[in-house]
């Protein structure tokens, strides 16, 4: 890669580019005495034991300094993969349990979850004004290898009152993605285009199926609207690798699932761009 004029920049498991996270303290002095790139990383992939790896390269030989990097991330957008009530402190990454303890995350997680903001936007909220923006920022990308929140490709749009008997799939693309995999095909599990997240985000069966039900009428009897588009289509649901073939069952499975989807997945579904309240 270097002969093509590209330099190592990183993987694309986010945790395998923080040594204190994915390699145990045992080994660390192994990577410090490293005196190049390619030394330390192939002494990661002999200690992680690794048989693929994805990496990131790019063109040109200069990086930006350390203490100018902070920089970067001030127009980008950060937010939560899931309510900010299911946001844990405690996190297994790797080899190590990561602690987003301290005020500084006190103040952050609430914020920083809904995606609504900027990094700059965030460093100047009346909260962080003791706070250099530098630590600001560091705080933020600690969390990202937790798993539990992403940078975004646009601000995610604001959340209102609106119940879910004013949403719509957003795009025709995603819809016709549902129609086709889930109702055609009989997928278990389907990839929809989050304009926010700027990649996919897979949905399983039956959050589909409540996707398709509401962008065709609303949130009013959500469960029996569920069962006809099923019904209209001949298909059986498909948990994992099992087909649901017994109508009682399948009632029973998207019931229990109506709930979770109005309280959690609702709100992560329009944060991610993949629902739009209807014009009135």
């Amino acid at each position: 890669m270097g002969q093509a004029g590209l330099r190592f920049c990183g993987t694309t498991a986010v945790a395998r580019n923080y040594a204190d996270l994915s390699i145990s303290e045992a080994f660390r002095g192994l990577l410090d005495a490293a005196n190049d790139d390619f030394v330390r990383e192939t002494h990661k992939s002999l200690i992680l034991n690794e048989m693929f790896r994805t990496d990131v390269y790019v063109r040109g030989t200069d990086f930006v300094p350390q203490e100018q990097r902070s920089r970067l991330f001030e127009t980008t957008f950060f937010g939560a993969n899931a309510p900010v009530t299911d946001i844990t402190r405690h996190v297994q990454v790797g080899v190590m349990t990561v602690n987003y303890e301290g005020k500084i995350y006190d103040e952050l997680i609430p914020v920083l979850a809904d995606g609504t903001r900027s990094a700059a936007e965030i460093c100047g909220l009346p909260a962080f004004e003791s706070v250099p923006p530098a630590d600001v920022i560091k705080a933020i990308n600690n969390l990202v290898p937790g798993g539990q929140f992403r940078p975004l490709a646009a601000r995610a749009p604001q959340l209102s009152n609106r119940g879910p008997e004013n949403l719509r799939i957003a795009s025709r693309f995603n819809r016709a993605v549902l129609e086709e995999r889930l109702l055609a095909g009989g997928a278990n599990v389907v990839p929809l285009a989050s304009p926010v997240t700027g990649n996919g985000i897979m949905v399983d069966s039956i959050t589909g199926l409540l996707l398709l039900a509401i962008d065709r009428g609303g949130s009013d009897d959500l469960v029996e609207r569920a069962l006809v588009l099923l019904a209209e289509t001949g298909r059986f649901l498909r948990i994992d690798d099992r087909t649901v073939s017994d109508p009682a069952e399948a009632r029973k499975l998207i019931d229990s699932a109506s709930a979770k989807f109005r309280t959690q997945h609702l709100p992560l579904l329009i944060r991610f761009g993949i629902l739009e309240p209807v014009a009135a």
